[in-house]
């Protein structure tokens, strides 16, 4: 059956869980049953609503799920070349994972780190060639139960990254992971599942792209579970900029143990919806974790992010900062939460979210949210919701500026307080020109002559 065909005759419904068990007729046996449990739950699981607090602003009636296609195959050709060039202007890596469609594309990995006993590879290739270390930590932090369409895509998981970093262990450069989808109707469900041992260090950068705009809808559910032993310190970056057809949702959790670092840095440009929630919870004490978050939305895109830092432990250290920016007629929610348990005297924590609207139709919404049940801590929370600064805008223009060339500085300046907390300069870079293109495609008059990628990066 070709996937044309598929497309045509089953959808994310029961017909298609029964084609996609007939695709995965290799597999374990642990892991189809974890498929059948997944499934039973999702058909168990209302769709949410409005009623639900997590998904108050979010609308799904408009998402066709019996015509989008469980799963899509590769090409048999070379890597496109818009992958290929992606590939080359991002930094240079450690290992390089692509994922097209629902399968395994290419991958590449430093003869060094497999040396230090690093493994890199596909969840799929990892379901073979390591079960028991799959089987031991697959669904656990992110189990199925979190929501109806993290249910979903644990029943029609296909693709991923898995990746394991001995005790001890530093990878600087960083392990690469890309998934491009361009099948028309389609689902894509990649898992990511790192394991960082005792001291183990490593840097991850992630894109989700969409090549081509279709006539039919795409969805896209993603999970990704990060378990980390004491010491383990990740710099965790995402970049999604699939096609306007797409909706797509994510479910990201880590949990760091005693003296555990987190730098998590996503950025969300594509996609007609996006809902994504993001956790960290740090059991140990001396953990630390930074949440950091853009999007820059427009049309009538949208964007609905939950976060939840929860502090277990006492001396622990955590930030949550996210910026967006909502022009036309887009829509974002942000849901900020911290969570101080009885235990975890002595932490810090810091929420904020802020939004740029270049808009009279444009619209935000923030909730932070603060529980604290221990004494001696510091937490504070702010949020604030606005257009242009009206003193920026005229400071530029007395200054000669075009005015579609002062609001593309000032837009882009807006950014650099999220950048600036990538740790990799190279990763910086990257993301600054994506919301460069962005910019320069919706107000293409808005052109900076004399503007170099140097003068718009923080010194």
């Amino acid at each position: 059956m070709t996937i044309a065909e598929m497309t045509q005759l089953v959808g994310l419904n029961a017909d298609g869980f029964s084609e996609l068990l007939a695709r995965r007729s290799g597999e374990p046996a642990w892991m189809r049953q974890a498929r059948e449990a997944a499934w039973e739950l999702y058909k168990t699981m209302p769709m949410p609503t409005r009623r639900d607090e997590e998904w108050r602003r979010v609308d799904l009636r408009s998402i066709r799920l019996s015509e989008i296609a469980p799963f899509a195959a590769r090409s048999s050709g070379a890597l496109p070349v818009a992958v290929k060039e992606r590939i080359t202007a991002g930094p240079a890596s450690a290992a390089m994972v692509v994922q097209h469609n629902s399968e395994d594309a290419y991958i590449e990995v430093d003869p060094e780190i497999r040396r230090q006993g690093v493994t890199v590879c596909g969840l799929d290739e990892a379901v073979r060639l390591h079960p028991d270390l799959v089987r031991k930590y697959f669904g656990v932090i992110r189990p199925a139960a979190h929501n109806k369409f993290t249910a979903l895509h644990y029943a029609f998981q296909s693709g991923g990254t898995f990746i394991r970093v001995p005790a001890g262990v530093r990878v600087d450069k960083p392990i690469r992971s890309m998934v491009y989808l361009d099948a028309d109707g389609a689902g894509c469900f990649p898992h990511t599942l790192i394991l960082l041992e005792k001291g183990a260090s490593l840097n991850y950068f992630e894109e989700r792209i969409g090549l081509d705009d279709g006539r039919r809808q795409n969805l896209a559910s993603g999970v990704a579970e990060i378990h980390m032993d004491d010491g383990a310190q990740i710099r965790f970056m995402s970049l999604q900029e699939y096609n306007r057809d797409t909706f797509n949702f994510s479910s990201e959790k880590t949990i760091g143990q005693k003296d555990a670092r987190v730098a998590w840095l996503t950025a969300e440009l594509g996609g007609r919806l996006n809902k994504g929630f993001i956790d960290c919870d740090l059991t140990g004490p001396g953990g630390r974790c930074e949440l950091l978050g853009l999007y820059y939305i427009n049309g009538r895109q949208q964007s609905d992010v939950v976060t939840l830092l929860t502090h277990k432990a006492p001396h622990t250290e955590g930030n949550i900062l996210f910026k967006g920016v909502c022009d036309d007629a887009a829509r974002s929610c942000f849901r900020g939460r911290i969570v101080v348990q009885k235990e975890a005297s002595q932490t810090q924590s810091f929420l904020a979210d802020h939004t740029m609207l270049l808009s009279d139709k444009a619209r935000s919404d923030s909730v932070p949210t603060l529980e604290i049940e221990a004494n001696d801590v510091i937490c504070k929370h702010a949020a604030t919701v606005g257009e242009i600064s009206a003193e920026e805008l005229f400071y530029l223009l007395s200054r000669g500026i075009p005015e579609p060339v002062a609001r593309k500085m000032i837009v882009l300046g807006f950014f650099e307080e999220v950048l600036k907390g990538v740790p990799a300069a190279s990763l910086q870079k990257l993301v600054r020109r994506h919301l460069q293109a962005k910019f320069d495609v919706h107000d293409h008059d808005a052109t900076m002559p004399g503007l170099s990628e140097s003068d718009m990066e923080s010194d």
